[in-house]
């Protein structure tokens, strides 16, 4: 009720509905599995990037030698603002280590290691800041604000010939409660030094030992790669900690072995992200077909394969580059689930559309694109006047519910945001009130997707005949409550993608009749 209504008037109030709101999220959000030149963390934690710009930041960007690099950037450029965010895991190598550099805090020239006041690691593991463009240089030195055993750290790159300033740190501290200690200051935010520094000494006041050094001690990577696996440096794990996750692809690990570990992993997700698979490089359509219906691949409803690799212009000198098609696919993923809808097949020549790919590594003929449909292999194909369109939408094992890709990643999509956002529910008492303020909850969310088109209702816009949802007395009964469940029914009719287009043609006599008459043709 309003307060103070002391004086004769109209008075307003806003008044809750009791009925908590679900709202749909970003349903394309995609994480990468691959090989970058640097990493964002010591750990090789998965990291959130939102856009090329960050990934060139925090990743290294191109790198001639692998795919994640041009995936990531394509994925941006393909879906545009529409993008939200990408999520990246860095696989390392078999072996590799970080640099690091002995930092002194005398002004002698001369020192063992055993002198040293503090050591710093290079950020991430590899010979990423062994490389001419990336040799980065320390020094420290007197701070500004003159304080008992605090000092100035100073980062510079030098290219060959400049050396350009990038950072300092001023007043730092190697006692761990100061405000100023470095682990806190440094290491928690630089791009070029790790978090686990060693304290081994002090710093002493007045003159300091202010040369600058790069990494004396280099960091190392043998160059070979394991596949992706759940237990050791290249598990996928890390996305488990992403609720927002929504669709998987490690272009840097094509074929079915990697692709099998990337859905046995997700499968086990409450709510699995859809994985996009690649074909190993030179795959013919008969190799592929084979592999497919030779169990190859592994039997999933939450895997698309696409097939070819396909050609793309490279940053790196303007030449062209062949890549698999995953993360284009995946650009388009989710500019169609901006534009249309989730529930629409990102497939066609409007929606399938590359505009990024300059040609494909094989041109399926018709007879072709038939062997792949018939193994549930999505084809990428040329149209003329157009370019290089998706021209498929089919999980890789089709059931008799789950067969199209949006109607797969539609009802996952639903399932999670109805699960995150009804959590309010948990420990509720069991009441019809709460019945009600779930089923409206539900209702409300499905009629947004009905309004939208995401389901079929014969024409007629009638709600009740594209979804409906149950929550009473009816599905919760005496026995649901004592053990302590209130139960929710709902279900909802998809629009299905329109695979087969038929037109039916004949001849017309616009009306006329005509007849056959011994020996002459007569028309009326």
């Amino acid at each position: 009720m309003p307060q103070n209504m002391r004086v004769a008037e109209v008075y307003t109030e806003f008044v809750s509905t009791g009925v908590s709101t679900i709202r749909g999220r970003a349903t394309a959000v995609p994480c990468f599995a691959g090989k970058a030149p640097r990493g964002s963390n010591p750990q090789e934690k998965a990291w959130e990037v939102y856009g090329w710009d960050e990934y060139v930041r925090l990743y290294g960007g191109y790198d001639a030698d692998h795919y994640m690099g041009y995936a990531v950037s394509n994925f941006f450029l393909m879906a545009g603002s529409e993008a939200v965010k990408a999520i990246i895991k860095r696989m390392l190598p078999t072996t590799c280590t970080q640099a690091s550099l002995d930092m002194y805090g005398s002004s002698s020239a001369v020192h063992s290691s055993s002198d040293a006041a503090f050591t710093i690691y290079a950020r991430s593991k590899g010979t990423y800041f062994e490389q001419t463009d990336n040799n980065f240089l320390f020094s420290i030195g007197t701070p500004g604000r003159q304080q008992a055993g605090e000092f100035k750290l100073t980062i510079e790159k030098y290219d060959g010939t400049n050396t350009v300033y990038v950072n300092s740190y001023d007043n730092l501290s190697l006692t761990a409660s100061s405000k100023n200690f470095i682990k806190k200051v440094v290491g928690e935010y630089d791009l070029y030094i790790d978090d686990d520094i060693y304290i081994g000494g002090t710093i002493g006041d007045g003159v300091f030992y202010a040369t600058r050094s790069a990494f004396s001690t280099a960091g190392t990577e043998n160059q070979t790669w394991g596949n992706l696996s759940a237990t050791n440096t290249n598990s996928l794990a890390a996305f488990d900690l992403f609720e927002d996750a929504t669709l998987l692809l490690a272009p840097d690990f094509p074929g079915s072995t990697d692709c099998n570990t990337m859905v046995t992993f997700t499968e086990t997700l409450e709510f699995p992200m859809f994985v996009i698979g690649d074909f190993d490089e030179s795959t013919t359509v008969a190799a592929a077909k084979a592999a497919v219906n030779g169990g190859t691949f592994a039997a999933s409803n939450y895997l698309g394969l696409f097939y070819p690799w396909v050609y793309i212009n490279n940053p790196i000198d303007s030449s062209v580059i062949k890549v698999p098609p995953s993360a284009h696919v995946a650009g388009a993923f989710a500019r169609t689930d901006y534009s249309r809808g989730i529930w629409k097949a990102a497939a066609g020549e409007t929606d399938g559309r590359l505009p990024n790919v300059l040609g494909l590594e094989y041109a399926a003929g018709m007879s072709e694109m038939g062997d792949l449909y018939d193994a549930n292999i999505n084809p990428i194909r040329k149209v003329p006047g157009i370019g290089a369109c998706i021209w498929g939408s089919r999980v890789h094992y089709v059931s008799q519910e789950w067969e199209q890709i949006p109607i797969r990643r539609l009802f996952t999509s639903m399932a999670n945001d109805v699960d995150r956002q009804t959590r309010w529910a948990v420990f509720e008492p069991i009441t019809a009130n709460l019945f009600t303020q779930l089923r409206m909850s539900v209702w409300g969310y499905l009629k947004q997707l009905h309004d939208a088109g995401a389901f079929y209702d014969g024409g007629t816009g009638d709600w009740s005949k594209a979804f409906f949802v149950t929550c009473d007395t009816t599905n919760n009964t005496a026995i649901t409550q004592r053990a302590k469940q209130v139960v929710c029914d709902w279900g909802a009719a998809p629009t299905y993608p329109a695979e087969f287009v038929v037109h039916r043609i004949t001849q017309w006599d616009g009306g006329r009749s005509v007849q056959q008459l011994t020996g002459n043709t007569v028309g009326a």
